[in-house]
């Protein structure tokens, strides 16, 4: 029974990863761009919540590369368009 839902369940993975493929193959290089863009914002905003999870918020270091983060988000919607 396990093996029965464990191939179903890559089976339907494996469309999934098929439906991507059709959509990545119909975007345009600006929109490549942006994804990137999108992407890295994202993975700022997790590393974020990470920081802010595992340092002291009291800390003199703290704000400071929290300021860093905060510029560098600001700086990556400013280049998304509209």
């Amino acid at each position: 029974m396990k093996k029965i839902i464990f191939s179903l369940c890559f089976f339907i993975l494996y469309l999934g990863a098929q439906e991507f493929k059709f959509i990545d193959a119909n975007i345009s290089k600006e929109d490549e761009g942006i994804y990137a863009l999108v992407e890295k914002y994202v993975d700022l905003n997790n590393q974020i919540k990470e920081f802010k999870k595992n340092n002291d918020e009291n800390s003199s270091t703290f704000n400071g590369i929290l300021s860093e983060f905060e510029k560098d988000k600001k700086t990556i919607l400013a280049k998304i368009p509209d």
